[in-house]
């Protein structure tokens, strides 16, 4: 079968058609924001429980270290978990259908062990490219990027075919192979687009704030005020994770399986493109 190439730019623009006219995609932005941010806090460092000796000092690393690694454990497999359901209702509203969660779960649901490989080998992986960072933590930051780009496209391949966890990791490697240019192309413009998103949503409401309170200094705002300035960029951050995972989709089924003509004006998201699934 012939694929038709299309252009970075008219999947990144079909990828915002779709993540702003597709609500039902937005629940799992949404628990993936949620995800990531118990993930985030999931350290647990106090710092008013200071150890007072060098034999506590060790007992309660090795402590946080436990605690910190399990939680971030779990915290990657229900990432991963999501943005393969993520992505699977980007391939339904891609194909046209309706992308119902009762329908999502129950495709993906059988292929955990593949996802809690391939989670188990992208975190080995990143783990020993982080260790890097006691010489380098350039060379680290660099090789981790490489590392996490280059399986990425092996969440579509979770989401779309019947593939072993290690399986995954061939198959991300021999597309994005093919496709390294035009992701890191999507990468950047939708990435500029959240960072002018957040800048012109910050400004608007570090504005606001200070004439709420009366002051201009953070620091003197109270913790109820900030906590809902953070809540308020939720929104913001589950968009564009749903823009992301919309792109990846419709790159990996361009890919595959090719696409209809480009992109036009003033025309409907669902009659511009169709991935069979």
């Amino acid at each position: 079968m012939r694929v038709e190439r299309v252009g970075t730019f008219v999947l990144v623009r079909l990828a915002f058609v779709k993540a702003w006219r597709s609500p039902g995609l937005w629940l799992w932005g949404a628990l993936l924001v949620s995800v990531n941010f118990l993930g985030s806090g999931a350290d647990g460092y106090d710092p008013r429980q200071q150890p007072s000796s060098l034999a506590e000092t060790f007992a309660h690393a090795r402590a946080h270290a436990v605690q910190a690694g399990a939680l971030g454990a779990l915290a990657l497999f229900l990432d991963v978990w999501l943005l393969v359901a993520l992505t699977r209702a980007a391939l339904f509203v891609l194909q046209g259908r309706s992308p119902s969660p009762n329908a999502i779960v129950a495709t993906i649901r059988p292929r955990w062990r593949s996802i809690l490989v391939f989670s188990a080998l992208f975190a080995a992986g990143t783990f020993l490219l982080g260790a890097i960072g006691v010489w380098s933590w350039a060379l680290s930051f660099a090789l981790s990027g490489a590392w996490s780009f280059s399986l990425y496209l092996g969440i579509p391949v979770l989401a779309r075919e019947p593939a072993t966890g290690v399986g995954a990791v061939r198959r991300a490697w021999a597309l994005v192979r093919r496709c390294w240019a035009r992701r890191l192309t999507g990468l950047f413009v939708t990435g500029a687009c959240f960072v002018l998103a957040c800048g012109l949503c910050g400004a608007l409401a570090f504005a606001l704030m200070a004439r709420g309170t009366g002051s201009a200094d953070p620091s003197r705002w109270p913790q109820s005020w900030i906590l809902l300035l953070q809540l308020a960029f939720a929104p913001i951050g589950a968009f564009f994770l749903v823009v992301d995972q919309v792109f990846d989709a419709a790159l990996y089924a361009n890919l595959t399986e090719g696409t209809s003509p480009k992109l036009p004006n003033r025309v409907e998201a669902e009659s511009t493109w169709r991935a069979r699934v």
